[in-house]
Order: C-alpha cells, then structure tokens, then sequence
C-alpha cells in the first residue's frame, strides 16, 4: 500500500508574510511570499453610455469588453473587475445584474458579487472618484483568453423603463479590445460598439503563498 502524505502547508492559517518552514520529512525549506495586487488592464476614459436589458432581446441583453487575439493582456489573470453602471430611470426594480465572462457562448465564469437594479447611482459622476464604479469579484483567477468578453447580463430590466448604462469611451483607440454585445442571440448583433472601449480595470488581489527555497 502507497503511504499518504498529507502537505501541512495547507493547512496553516495566518501565516505573517516571509514566516519560513521547514519539512522534516524532506529537508526543503520554504517561505511564506506576499504578492501585491497588481492591475492587469485599466481603461479610464469614458464618454457615453449604452443601455442592456432583459426583456427586449432585439436590444442589447449583455454588454462587456472584448479581448482579441493579439492583446497584450491575453494569458494574464484577474479576480477583481471594476466598471461603470448607472441606474438610467432612476427605478425602484431590484433585479440583479451578474457579471460573467464569457468565450463565444460558453460561459467561462461567473462572479459571485451580487449588485441590484436599486444599488446603482442614478447619475454619471463628472469626475473622479466616482460614485457610479461597480466592483466584481470572481472567486478564483480568470485567465483571459482570445475571444474572452468581461461583462454584464441583467436579469431584468426593459430598454427605456428600467434598463441599466453601461459606460465606455466612444472612438476607443485600444488596440485588440473593443465593446461587444449580445442582440438577437449572438454576440456582434450591435457592431456600431466595436469603436468603443468600457470603462474597465482588471485586478489580480493580493495573495499569499509558500514558496521553496532558491526557486524564487
């Protein structure tokens, strides 16, 4: 029979950053690294909006930044998204709205964070900081990929009574990214948004990890 070996390491709780432990079994010495939160892609500038809904699926009922092949943030990961959303009507419906990453049709993940219809600001800030940004988290990293969208999808809202904005720059000048939406059940059903780019940053939080002597 194989004997089990079970890593204690993963089983020790708040453990001090650079904290070093030494496995008796095996004579390897490790230390406890900090990694520091670090923006994978922040897209600042705004100008405008687009309305998403539910009901009306000839409108827009999912709205996020398109990442391309040839982005120089493919293959890096994040678990921590921030956007720009504004309740348009000013309405008391409390639908959610979800946040999801998505590749084609298939979704990749979905953010746990739950925001509401009623949670949103009814107005744009004029300027930073604003009141108006919606902070996702994922649960794990999502590493992108070509083709991968970062957005929202309400789970309510009809376009011109109670539908969400989804802010972006008009005539974004970021290569390999652009706004994409879902209309009429694909992707690409509203091209006059490939110009733009969303109000958008990615982040990879901060993190802990054991790390072996001499490999880092």
């Amino acid at each position: 029979n194989s004997a089990v070996v079970t890593d204690e390491k993963t089983t020790i709780t708040d453990v001090p950053a650079g904290t070093r432990y030494e496995e008796t079994d095996t004579r390897k010495i490790f230390r406890r690294k900090l990694t520091p939160t670090a923006t994978v892609f922040s897209h600042l500038n705004s100008s405008d909006h687009a309305q998403v809904n539910n009901t009306n699926t000839g409108e827009d009922t999912r709205m996020g930044q398109e990442f391309q092949a040839g982005h120089t943030n493919i293959g890096d990961s994040f678990d921590k998204v921030t956007i720009r959303l504004r309740n348009l009507f000013s309405d008391s419906a409390t639908y959610a709205i979800t946040m999801k990453v998505w590749n084609g049709s298939t979704v990749k993940a979905t953010s746990p964070t739950v925001v509401t219809l009623d949670d949103l600001e009814t107005s744009w800030d004029s300027s930073a900081p604003y009141d108006d940004e919606v902070v996702f988290y994922f649960t794990t990293p999502v590493t992108i990929a070509a083709g991968d969208i970062i957005g929202v999808e309400p789970q309510g809202g009809t376009v011109n009574v109670n539908s969400i904005g989804f802010r972006y720059q008009t005539s974004g000048s970021v290569s390999n990214t652009r706004v994409n939406s879902w209309r009429n059940g694909a992707w690409g059903g509203n091209v006059g948004l490939y110009n733009n780019d969303a109000y958008m940053i990615l982040e990879l939080q901060e993190s802990e990890s054991w790390v072996e002597k001499g490999t880092a």
